[in-house]
């Protein structure tokens, strides 16, 4: 999967961190925890996009814990989701991780004042030399799946615009797009008006897939991946999120962190969207967890 530089703009709006000078002096801290999580291999179609399949609850579940992200700012001064519930399977093409996690609100909303649920995972490219877990190490970086509940319901066919403003009118607007079919006329207007819509910038909620790939050497230096082969979804209930992430096991791409070796590391994060989490305030791993991936 080859990469590509993100506009500036995104690394804010994307709500997974913000550069400061601190990033850069941050010092390089190692942590291999003694958990592990284990991917059971299973013949067959797995439901990579299917976080309430049966086939979930039969798989062993991992409690792995989670700590308030305290070395870069914006801080998070304490969790409001002190773990989560990890379960793995792979099928020798792709690798799946099944992520549940208690919380009240499903929260989806993208405006100034609110802020969306997530969870990330994520991997060393260099599984012999792991770098920092938190956001990977100068010349070390880590290969970093991320899902936003904001994206999926963007992806979903979600107005955020009739959302916020339920009593709206308008006999056309273009801020209601992407997603919309549009005439020729109106495409010239998107691109006058709306020129992130037109060029495809990530920066448009929605133009990114359900799960997104990024790259990433400490905060400062973050590349989302131009050919995105993640898959997932995000279902909300009864109080719960079920979250499945899953990607290739294989690939070419020199930027995808390898598993076909049968084991490595992995990390995770997670964003509480009442609890103003966004950025760098989130909740995360103490450190990485070993993975084995059965065959």
């Amino acid at each position: 999967m080859q990469r590509n530089i993100i506009y500036p703009i995104f690394v804010a709006l994307s709500l997974l961190w913000y550069p400061s000078p601190e990033a850069s002096a941050q010092k390089k801290e190692v942590k291999i925890l003694p958990e592990k999580v284990v991917s059971k291999f299973q013949v067959g179609v797995l439901p990579l996009t299917d976080p309430t399949n049966g086939l979930w609850l039969n798989l062993p579940a991992s409690t792995v814990n989670l700590i308030p992200q305290d070395v870069q700012e914006p801080k998070l001064a304490a969790t409001s989701i002190d773990s989560i519930k990890v379960r793995s399977i792979n099928n020798g093409s792709w690798i799946a991780f099944h992520i549940e996690w208690e919380d009240a609100t499903e929260d989806f909303n993208l405006r100034a004042d609110l802020y969306s649920d997530g969870v990330s995972v994520e991997f060393p490219l260099n599984p012999k030399h792991p770098p920092d877990h938190r956001m990977g190490s100068e010349k070390e970086p880590i290969h970093l799946l991320l899902w936003k509940a904001y994206q999926q319901k963007a992806r979903e066919g979600t107005s955020f615009l009739a959302l916020n403003y339920p009593n709206r009118w308008s006999d056309y607007n273009p801020y209601e797009l992407p997603g919309h079919p549009v005439s020729p006329a109106q495409a010239v207007e998107i691109k006058n008006l709306l020129p992130a819509v037109a060029a495809g910038n990530p920066i448009v909620p929605g133009t990114v897939p359900v799960v997104e790939e990024l790259y990433a050497e400490t905060w400062t230096k973050v590349i989302i991946h131009e050919d995105q082969g993640a898959k997932g979804k995000g279902t909300w209930k009864d109080g719960r999120w079920y979250v499945v992430i899953a990607r290739p096991i294989i690939t070419h791409d020199l930027y995808d962190a390898p598993l076909d070796g049968g084991s490595s590391y992995v990390a995770f994060a997670c964003w509480d969207g009442k609890k103003e989490n966004q950025g760098p305030r989130k909740m995360v791993t103490e450190g990485w967890l070993g993975l084995e991936i059965g065959k």
